[in-house]
């Protein structure tokens, strides 16, 4: 802040005196950040970790496996593909008739289905034909 001396024929500026080294400043002159300011270097700060890989994320075991189970269930895909499936069921009710059978491709699909819903082996299903 600026005073002029009392002479009323010339207005000189004088400063105003300079508060000494040793005396605390005033409370006015104390700059307190704002919390939003301080969240605002946090969040700059947070954002160099950008290049780093994303974090893998781990289950627990046989929790994966639980959740493979479920979508397959939920799943209309078949497991096995249907010519290969078809080969081994002809395969196998060749083995246990004396004569080759002749196999319908809705039998067939029953039968992969069955069996995919089943939990033994394909043996036990054709034997219970």
């Amino acid at each position: 802040m600026t005073r002029y001396k009392a002479n009323p024929g010339k207005l000189s500026k004088t400063k105003k005196p300079s508060v000494s080294a040793t005396s605390s400043p005033a409370v006015s002159d104390i700059v307190v950040p704002r919390a939003s300011q301080m969240a605002g270097n946090r969040r700059r700060r947070s954002t160099t970790k950008v290049n780093r890989a994303p974090k893998v994320r781990r289950y627990r075991p046989g929790s994966r496996a639980l959740m493979e189970i479920r979508a397959y269930q939920k799943s209309h895909n078949l497991l096995l593909r249907k010519l290969p499936f078809a080969r081994l069921v002809r395969e196998i009710s060749n083995f246990y008739s004396r004569e080759p059978l002749r196999w319908q491709v809705l039998g067939i699909e029953a039968l992969q289905e069955l069996s995919a819903k089943s939990s033994g082996n394909l043996e036990d299903v054709l034997q219970q034909f």
